[in-house]
Formats: structure tokens, C-alpha cells, sequence
């Protein structure tokens, strides 16, 4: 997550394998990408625009597990904004998967130690 708010787009990239690829779902509800992305250039210069668009004043990161894979939920005035997993195997990420569907993201709750779909 820092080097996407210092904009370091060679430090992200060498967290991504070079095939890695990233869907978005916003159910139409939300701002999120219209197509997979795919290669690790692509994922760090998209997501690092995204940070720099984004307004993170208020806004919480909680570092979790979900599905079985790394996980952070994003969340703003209580509230649950996004939810980004992360599929890793251990050394570099191969895909990312950000929710940002209203209706999907009822099902995660918040505490200040978890969060559980």
C-alpha cells in the first residue's frame, strides 16, 4: 500500500509476477476498471492512479485474512468501501480481486481485530 500512495511504480511491480492480473467488481454501483487487467506494469500503474485519485482522509485499512488469501478492507465513516484480496505464493502476487459492490460487501463485517465474510 506504500508504494501505491508514494506512487513507486518500480516497487510495486517487483511485488506483481509478470502475468498478474486484476478484476474489479463494482456491480455498476461503484467507480472500478471495465476489463481484467493483466501484467504487472499495468496492475501497479492502475492501481497507483487509483491512489492518487483517491481521497484518503477517514480512510481505514484493515489487514485480515479472507478466502485464504491476504486481504485489506477499506473502510470510511464505519463503513465498508472495498475489500482487495490478494493471490500470492508468498513471494509475488499473481492476481488481485477488488470488491467494491455494495451489495457483496454486506457480508463483511468489521471489528478492530477481524473481518469475516
Amino acid at each position: 500500500m506504500l508504494a501505491c500512495a508514494q506512487g513507486d511504480v518500480a516497487a510495486l511491480t517487483a511485488m506483481l509476477a509478470c502475468d498478474a492480473r486484476a478484476t474489479t467488481d463494482s456491480g455498476g454501483k461503484a467507480r472500478a476498471a471495465r476489463n481484467v487487467l493483466h501484467g504487472a506494469d499495468a496492475l501497479a500503474r492502475f492501481f497507483i492512479g487509483v491512489a492518487k485519485k483517491s481521497d484518503a482522509a477517514g480512510l481505514g485499512v484493515l489487514v485480515c485474512e479472507l478466502n485464504g488469501w491476504p486481504a485489506a478492507v477499506l473502510s470510511r465513516d464505519g463503513g465498508v468501501e472495498s475489500v482487495v484480496i490478494l493471490e500470492t505464493d508468498g513471494a509475488r502476487v499473481f492476481a488481485v480481486s477488488v470488491i467494491s459492490n455494495p451489495d457483496k460487501l454486506r457480508a463483511v463485517t468489521l471489528s478492530r481485530r477481524t473481518a469475516a465474510c
